[in-house]
């Protein structure tokens, strides 16, 4: 998991993005997160995780 920023607005809320190829595991944790407000994006590859980062111009912390 990499939690990230958004670049533009630093007072939008915090988002997580998942990286789980097993499904079941990744909507448990997407619910999890979610009903603790973080804004969840789920990813199974790692191509989708990357689309997902440049698309929504997120900035992954490490």
């Amino acid at each position: 998991m990499a939690k990230a920023q958004h670049a533009k607005d630093s007072l939008m809320a915090d988002s997580l993005l998942i990286l789980e190829d097993e499904d079941a595991l990744a909507q448990e944790l997407e619910r999890h997160f979610s009903g603790k407000g973080w804004d969840v994006e789920v990813a199974g590859r790692l191509s989708s995780a990357r689309d997902i980062l440049t698309s929504q111009r997120l900035q992954p912390l490490w």
